[in-house]
C-alpha cells in the first residue's frame, strides 16, 4: 500500500497498530433491540480504539461475500484525549476525529440498520474472504474479528444448518469443509449471537459448540459468545 493509500484510510505509513474486523450478517431481519445494540457496540469499538488502530466493517448478505468491499475501513486518527495541551489543541484534534472517523462511522452504522431475508447465509465464505485480505496479518498486528450474526450457515446444495446435522464432525467430513477452510492465524473472535424465536430449536448449546470447534479448526481464538434477543 502506498503512502497516499494509507492517508486515505488515516493509517500511518508504518501501518496500523491493531485491527478490528466487524462482520454484520444482514441475511435475516434484526429485532429492534438487536438493531440498537449493533449501533452501540460498533460506535463503542470505534471510540475505544487507540490512535492508529484500524476498524473494518463488512456486510454479509447473499451477494456480498465473494471479494467483499468493506462498508467502512479506516484507522482511528486519535480523538485528542491523549493530547499534550502545552503544544496540542485537544478540541481541534477531536473535531478532526469526528469529521474524518466518527461521522463516517455513524453513516456506516445507519446504513447497516436495514435488513432483508436472503436465500443464502454464507457465513463461512465471508470468514474465509476476510482471512484472505491483504490487511489481515495476525503475525504483524493483533487481529480481532467480531461477528454480528445468528450464525446459521445456509448454503443450499453445500451445507445448511437448517437441513443438515449441526455436528462439526459431520461437517468436517464433507468436501465442502475443505472448500471453505482458511486460517485466522490465532486471531481473537467474538460472536454477537442474534437469537431468533423462530430458530429456537437450532440455536442451542450444540450450535455454539459447533462454532467453538469450527474456530479452533481454522486457528481462531473464540473468546466470547454474547446472546442478544
Amino acid at each position: 500500500m502506498s503512502l497516499n493509500q494509507r492517508e486515505l484510510v488515516l493509517c500511518p505509513e508504518s501501518g496500523y497498530r491493531a485491527h478490528t474486523i466487524v462482520v454484520v450478517d444482514k441475511t435475516d431481519t434484526f429485532s429492534p433491540s438487536q438493531r440498537s445494540y449493533l449501533g452501540r457496540i460498533i460506535r463503542t469499538v470505534g471510540e475505544e480504539m487507540r490512535q492508529f488502530d484500524k476498524l473494518s466493517i463488512y456486510v454479509l448478505d447473499h451477494k456480498n461475500f465473494s471479494a467483499p468491499i468493506p462498508a467502512f475501513d479506516l484507522c482511528n486518527p486519535g480523538d485528542g484525549s491523549a493530547a499534550n495541551t502545552l503544544y496540542q489543541n485537544p478540541r481541534k484534534i477531536r473535531a478532526k476525529f469526528e469529521a474524518t472517523f466518527g461521522e463516517p462511522l455513524d453513516r456506516a452504522i445507519n446504513a447497516l440498520a436495514t435488513t432483508q431475508t436472503s436465500p443464502r447465509s454464507p457465513i463461512m465464505e465471508m470468514i474465509q474472504e476476510v482471512a484472505l485480505r491483504d490487511d489481515f496479518k495476525p503475525r504483524q498486528a493483533p487481529q480481532r474479528l467480531i461477528l454480528f450474526s445468528d450464525m446459521l450457515q445456509h448454503m443450499p446444495g453445500d451445507y445448511s444448518q437448517f437441513r443438515d446435522p449441526i455436528s462439526f464432525d459431520w461437517f468436517a467430513a464433507r468436501t465442502y469443509a475443505r472448500e471453505v477452510a482458511t486460517s485466522l492465524g490465532g486471531a481473537d473472535v467474538e460472536i454477537v449471537y442474534l437469537l431468533n424465536p423462530e430458530y429456537e430449536a437450532l440455536q442451542t448449546r450444540r450450535h455454539i459448540l459447533f462454532w467453538e470447534q469450527y474456530f479452533k479448526w481454522i486457528n481462531g481464538n473464540l473468546v466470547e459468545v454474547r446472546p442478544i434477543r
